[in-house]
This record gives structure tokens, C-alpha cells and sequence, in this order.
């Protein structure tokens, strides 16, 4: 890089020098976040229970035994009854 006129160009918060900016096209992170590995699933992951420090189980999820559109309908229902 070449070096610019001190003049031209302050120095101090939010402004590094110009030979500590990156290089054009070139990010903070070349290498990125990992990509997950094939085959694995978030839901067969979350499914699973998981386990503290202590090896005790934390939580496990389940399939639930309605969708979230068929609890709502059912609190609604229930509210109505209430009403009348």
C-alpha cells in the first residue's frame, strides 16, 4: 500500500491507519463460520436430550401432539366458554 498524506487523512476511533485497514475484497474472517456437517438435522439435534455439565438431563423435547395453530384455536375456544 502506498502511504498517504498524514495530511489528508485523520487518525483515531473508527479510523486505523491505512496499513492496518484490510485490503480491498478482503473480509475480517477469510475462512468464515464452519459450515454443519451433511446429515445432520437441528430438529433431530434438538430432539435429543441434552445433557448439563453434570451429565444430568437438561431438557428433551418432543413432538408436540398439536401444531401451534391447533393450541391457539383451542385456548380461544376455551376464552369463549369462559365469556359466556
Amino acid at each position: 500500500m502506498t502511504d498517504p498524506d498524514p495530511k489528508d487523512y485523520d487518525i483515531g476511533y473508527k479510523k486505523p491507519p491505512k496499513a492496518h485497514q484490510f485490503a480491498k475484497g478482503q473480509s475480517g474472517n477469510p475462512n468464515g463460520r464452519p459450515k454443519r456437517p451433511e446429515g445432520v438435522s437441528i430438529q433431530e439435534l434438538l430432539n435429543t436430550n441434552q445433557r448439563g455439565k453434570n451429565g444430568s438431563t437438561v431438557s428433551s423435547r418432543e413432538a408436540p401432539r398439536y401444531s401451534a395453530s391447533e393450541r391457539c384455536d383451542e385456548r380461544k375456544a376455551e376464552s369463549l366458554q369462559q365469556v359466556h
